[in-house]
């Protein structure tokens, strides 16, 4: 039995050392910010050394918790930009306030979402089968 905490006791201060060290390395300042939270950076794009084998996919994640004029403001450049896109592309569209909503939008008859409470932890294999993309 002692064993065993002398064991566990290891494995904590171990994990304890590589977070330690992780948060050392990982130390985000003026100098190091990463581009995607950089004040200044709107967008962010990310290009593949090699062609995509797959049609390109464009997903859009709106925060709703915004002014009036702002969210048709974010609205009217997503229509613009989903004018600019090829025709073979996939869109996504995840919106998230209280609630988070993943909208299926190839579907003009019949509006379709996902809604999911912001105050309940999901683990991912609820959310695979939820959203049907098990592997």
């Amino acid at each position: 039995m002692r064993s065993h905490h002398i064991t566990k006791t290891v494995r904590t201060a171990r994990i304890k050392d590589f977070l330690r060290r992780l948060n050392q390395t990982f130390i985000v300042s003026q100098e190091t910010i990463p581009p995607e939270l950089h004040p200044t950076a709107t967008t962010i794009e990310y290009r593949l050394a090699r062609p995509a084998p797959s049609p390109p996919i464009f997903l859009f994640v709106v925060d709703t918790c915004q002014e009036a004029d702002s969210l048709q403001a974010l609205k009217d450049s997503i229509i613009m930009s989903l004018s600019l896109l090829p025709p073979y592309a996939l869109v996504g569209l995840i919106t998230f306030g209280t609630m988070t909503q993943v909208h299926e939008i190839g579907y003009t008859e019949c509006a379709k979402s996902y809604v999911f409470r912001g105050s309940k932890v999901s683990d991912l294999l609820e959310l695979q089968l939820l959203l049907r993309i098990c592997r």
